[in-house]
């Protein structure tokens, strides 16, 4: 649905959600060629055993960073099928994300957002993950920029040509159960932030 045949009341929800706090990365990042090569993933939520077409998926990954590496993934969520991360073991983010993409071969960040299925689990573990476990599932929180701090650029090619991420958790704007969620998780961040 279009948002402007969105009832006015509807749509707080929606504008709310635009000032939602950004988690600002400090990561920098200065690569030496012209170009950034980045691989996009999502839907990567079920192990290799399981998935027959995740395996083909990864396996053709690997190949075309054996052939250019990769500098930078970009995981567009449902991290963990059928429904979320469910307690702090992160054995299953072990198995999806860890084994699929290890660090010898991908010694890259792969700024990571939540996907609806997410939702389902408990959110925060899988920020714990990213700060407790591994730290290229690059998820500092729900909204994040990568490659920007204080006015800072942080990520650089070689040709000077800087580059931006931003990572927003947009699901809350399709799913109607998350919206109230969503604002009153919002408000209780900006209130620890003014704190």
């Amino acid at each position: 649905m279009a948002f402007w045949k969105i009832s006015p009341k509807s749509r707080m929800p929606y504008i709310l959600s635009l000032l939602v706090p950004i988690f600002r990365a400090l990561k920098k990042i200065s690569v030496d060629v012209t170009e950034l090569d980045v691989v996009v993933i999502g839907n990567i939520g079920v192990s290799e055993s399981d998935s027959g077409v995740k395996r083909g998926v990864v396996e053709s990954i690997k190949r075309f960073n054996g052939v250019v590496p990769f500098h930078l993934g970009i995981n567009l969520g449902n991290n963990v099928l059928p429904h979320g991360l469910q307690t702090a073991d992160f054995q299953k983010l072990d198995d999806f994300f860890s084994s699929s993409f290890s660090s010898s071969l991908f010694p890259i960040d792969f700024l990571t957002i939540l996907g609806e299925h997410d939702h389902e689990g408990d959110i925060d573990k899988q920020i714990q993950y990213h700060y407790q476990k591994d730290q290229r599932f690059y998820l500092p929180g729900r909204n994040y920029v990568y490659g920007y701090e204080s006015n800072d650029i942080e990520v650089t090619l070689s040709d000077g040509i800087s580059i931006r991420f931003l990572c927003v958790d947009s699901t809350p704007l399709y799913e109607s159960t998350l919206s109230s969620q969503f604002i009153e998780n919002s408000v209780r961040e900006r209130e620890i932030d003014s704190n």
